[in-house]
């Protein structure tokens, strides 16, 4: 079970543009040594990861953190999946701090988190402050510093394409 929910988790329940025909074939084989199904399984796995109002924001953030140099621009992106977005409001000022708060300890320029809403297929990015960035963003623009991404599941395959070209336009 062990090893299916890291495959489920990593390749959000086998819809990220990351999954591959290998994820899939695992992800079968492991669900039937193990007696369960694989989507229900990983259901319940992301249900038990809590929602976003049981964790520190510091938590959220740092769960899945990864820091990026490109054009001499230090940009850190953190990625949390979630079963609904419904929450993020209650914590988005604690959340946006903490970007804050870990954009200056790491010396960063820019630093984003990705809320992903693993059944609806939709992201919402919290962004730290970066006028230049983020007004060259495609995204929808919700508020201050939040933007909707729908379709958007992967970090590395669909938004930093993004964050690379905005960095290129403003380079």
């Amino acid at each position: 079970k062990v090893l299916l929910s890291g495959i489920l988790s990593d390749t959000v329940l086998l819809k990220s543009p990351t999954t591959t025909e290998v994820d899939r074939e695992t992800v079968a084989e492991l669900a039937q040594l193990a007696g369960v199904d694989a989507m229900e399984f990983g259901m319940t796995m992301f249900a038990k990861a809590g929602s976003l109002v049981s964790r520190e924001a510091r938590e959220v953030l740092a769960a899945d953190f990864k820091i990026y140099n490109e054009l001499s621009v230090n940009v850190g992106i953190g990625q949390v999946e979630t079963l609904t977005l419904e929450d993020l409001e209650e914590v988005r000022e604690p959340l946006l701090r903490s970007l804050e708060n870990l954009r200056e300890e790491k010396n960063l320029d820019w630093v984003m988190l990705l809320v992903t809403n693993v059944i609806t297929e939709e992201s919402m990015l919290l962004s730290s402050s970066f006028p230049k960035g983020e007004g060259s963003l495609i995204y929808k623009r919700l508020g201050d510093h939040l933007f909707f991404l729908p379709g958007v599941l992967s970090r590395k395959k669909q938004l930093l394409p993004e964050v690379l070209r905005v960095l290129e336009e403003i380079a």
